[in-house]
């Protein structure tokens, strides 16, 4: 174990963070705020093209969730992904077997990012797709 430098007073964060990481010290997290947002859209399709002379609707289960979309003739789309995630903010704690910068406890601010706890089907995430008339070289793939 490396043990702290007598010249320092102080833990940085990254100190802590490591050694609870590590187990060198005892830590919990205490949330002081929690929110929701939308993390990074994914593509969990390949392209689709339509090349029939008509629209067609195509539909999917996608991470559980079902998906419809109604896509005209000669079109293209593609199916993304994006999950919920919650950010914790609130701070650690960590306590020492024996004192580490002259202390056996020290505490740290952090935000974790996690997936949504306990989600509903409706928050476990969000499905998108982008849709554009075929381009001149995917309007080939209909002629195969």
């Amino acid at each position: 174990m490396a043990t702290p430098s007598s010249a320092a007073t102080s833990p940085t964060r990254a100190d802590i963070l490591r050694d609870c990481a590590s187990g060198v010290g005892k830590c919990t997290f205490t949330t002081t705020s929690v929110s929701k947002y939308v993390g990074v859209y994914r593509a969990v399709l390949p392209w689709v093209h339509n090349c029939y002379a008509s629209p067609q609707t195509y539909s999917r289960t996608i991470y559980g969730k079902p998906f419809s979309v109604t896509i005209n003739s000669r079109w293209a789309f593609q199916v993304y992904y994006a999950p919920v995630l919650q950010k914790l903010t609130g701070y650690w704690t960590t306590h020492y077997d024996d004192p580490h910068w002259g202390h056996y406890f020290w505490t740290v601010t952090d935000t974790i990012s996690r997936p949504l706890v306990n989600a509903t089907d409706d928050e476990r995430g969000v499905i998108g797709y982008d849709a554009h008339p075929m381009t001149l070289d995917e309007s080939k793939v209909c002629r195969s």
